[in-house]
Order: structure tokens, then sequence, then C-alpha cells
């Protein structure tokens, strides 16, 4: 006998930010954010920006993986100004594993095909992140709090 299961399907995010007070500051409705898909979201520019990027799956070596993507199409992190309201997409050519944020705005990410990159606020600007590495799989990222040494695991 098999034993019904609930499936939670992603949908297109709906983010507000609200400032220390409990006011909204800045709302993006799901129609400002094309694809859907399970998101984290980070604070970033001292608060006047909100990444919102692809969330990962620690599957413990399941599909011969120890971290896989949620949802393998999603390839794309959003840039949100709480300022202005604008939604700015920087593509990737693979699924986004993980994300890095250094406290200077360097955003490391890791994505699907074992590919690293290295995004700052120009690369929203040019739409072309800088690979710095092929690692071969997919990995965890963490950058050091006190230096620009980046932990790939």
């Amino acid at each position: 006998m098999f034993r019904d299961a609930l499936r939670f399907d992603p949908v297109k995010p709906s983010v507000a930010v609200y400032d220390i007070d409990g006011h909204c500051k800045r709302t993006f409705d799901a129609d400002k954010i094309p694809e859907a898909f399970w998101c984290r979201l980070a604070f970033v520019e001292g608060g006047r920006t909100v990444l919102a990027y692809p969330r990962n799956w620690r599957c413990r070596g399941l599909a011969s993986q120890s971290i896989l993507p949620t949802d393998p199409a999603a390839r794309t992190i959003y840039r949100l100004s709480v300022e202005s309201g604008e939604v700015e997409a920087l593509k990737f050519l693979a699924a986004v594993i993980d994300v890095a944020i250094h406290v200077d705005e360097q955003i490391a990410v890791s994505c699907g095909d074992g590919r690293l990159y290295l995004a700052n606020a120009a690369s929203w600007t040019t739409g072309a992140p800088t690979q710095l590495a092929d690692v071969v799989s997919p990995a965890l990222l963490q950058w050091s709090q006190f230096s620009k040494e980046l932990l790939v695991a």
C-alpha cells in the first residue's frame, strides 16, 4: 500500500521588504520574476538590494551527488532594488547550486555543471559573471570573514 505524498511545487516568489519599525518599504509582486523556483533571499549593498537565488538540496549521495538543485531549470539570480523597485536577472549556463556573498559585495556562484563564477555590481550591467574555476561537480561555498578566501566543498 502506498502512502499519499504531499508535493509542494515551486511558485513565482513574491517579496516584501520591511523596515525596523514594521513599515513596508517595497513589495515585489510575483509578476516581477518570470519563473517559479524555490528561492533564498539575502540583503546586499547595505540593505538597498535583495538577491533572490535558487535553493539547493543536500541529498547525501543520492544520484551520485552530495548536493543538487531543488529546481534543475533555475539558472538565474535576481537582483531586487529596494529603492527603485527594479528587478535585474543574471543568467548562468547551468542550474545554480550555491551562492556565497562576501562583505565587499563579491558573489561566488556554484553551478550544476561544476563551474564556479564570481559576480559583482558590474556583472549585472554586462550580464556576464567571471568564471573562476571548473571543479568538476556542484559545490557548497563559504567566504572567509577575514579575507578574500573562498571555501569550496
